[in-house]
């Protein structure tokens, strides 16, 4: 009788193991898929540059970012292709915010795991322009400068007529 009990226990005791260790993985949770974004980009109506850093935020805490390689677009819709990944215990349903700089974007997402979205984005700065000036003032040419208060891309117009 002792040695059946013996048997017993030594067969059970392995079982159980196996059994409480199945239990405890299949308790964990498997993580959380990224949300994938992709599309248009444009700042002021035109076409963001190539280098252009697309910042994703939610509730104000960085949660994905992706550089422009393509003009007017992030990422695209191949597999092998970029895209801007959202992620990090992420609500599902939260919304997402785009930056260029410190400026939103005019729209916004909603989380959701495991999804690619196309999504068309669009900035509008508002630059403010200080400190002009003109030198080196001939017949023939000038030397105008300028500060903006974000990084932006400017020209003069010479005419005769005012624009």
């Amino acid at each position: 009788m002792k040695k059946s009990k013996k048997i017993m226990l030594v067969l059970l005791v392995p079982i159980f193991l196996i059994l409480l260790a199945f239990n405890v993985f299949a308790q964990e949770e498997s993580p959380q898929l990224p949300h994938l974004f992709y599309g248009i980009s444009k700042i002021n109506g035109e076409d963001t540059p190539i280098g252009t850093l697309i910042i994703a935020k939610v509730g104000g805490v960085e949660k994905g970012r992706i550089t422009t390689t393509e003009i007017g677009m992030y990422g695209g819709p191949s597999a092998n292709d970029d895209k801007l990944l959202v992620q990090g215990n992420v609500a599902d349903n939260a919304q997402i915010e785009f930056y260029v700089s410190t400026i939103k974007a005019n729209e916004v997402a909603n989380f959701h795991s495991s999804e690619i979205e196309n999504k068309n984005l669009t900035w509008t700065f508002s630059v403010i322009i200080s400190n002009e000036n003109s030198e080196d003032v001939s017949q023939n040419s000038a030397t105008i400068t300028w500060t903006t208060d974000i990084l932006a891309t400017s020209r003069v117009i010479y005419d005769t007529v005012s624009h």
